[in-house]
């Protein structure tokens, strides 16, 4: 599943990057917008009224993050989709383990002396690693998911 959200949606595209979900943001025309979701093969996320019914878009009504989740699960079983913390959260693509001794000099002193684990993103080389940031995203994810059941 590949979406592309406008404006509107900014809360729920970046959740479901978080949920491992391939969701870029576009800000624009909406002509543009449906153009350059054809063209990336996307589905638009939109709340905007005027792209209500049109063609491979998808019209959210939820207010709250969580209701428009539960909106776009029940019409699309994403659920299935879910790859937790796999992706960037910036750039949107895939992160790939990383060795250790690579990020030496990238990450803070401490983080590099207290865990094995590291993550990269290929594009913006941003490092990820399983520290206290990441449980707390696993807390909210495990809330997410429950709260989707």
């Amino acid at each position: 599943m590949r979406f592309i959200a406008n404006g509107m949606l900014g809360g729920l595209g970046k959740t479901l990057r978080m949920l491992g979900i391939n969701c870029t943001f576009f800000s624009g025309p909406e002509e543009k917008l449906i153009i350059t979701a054809r063209q990336e093969g996307r589905t638009v996320l939109t709340r905007n009224t005027k792209l209500r019914g049109k063609e491979g878009v998808i019209f959210i009504k939820g207010l709250k993050v969580i209701d428009q989740l539960r909106e776009l699960d029940k019409k699309l079983s994403i659920r299935e989709e879910f790859r937790p913390l796999s992706r960037c959260l910036i750039c949107n693509v895939g992160i790939i383990p990383i060795e250790k001794v690579e990020v030496k000099d990238r990450v803070p002193y401490y983080t590099f002396l207290h865990f094995e684990k590291f993550y990269s993103c290929p594009i913006c080389q941003r490092i990820y690693w399983d520290g206290s940031h990441k449980k707390q995203m696993e807390q909210r994810i495990k809330r997410i998911i429950d709260a989707l059941d």
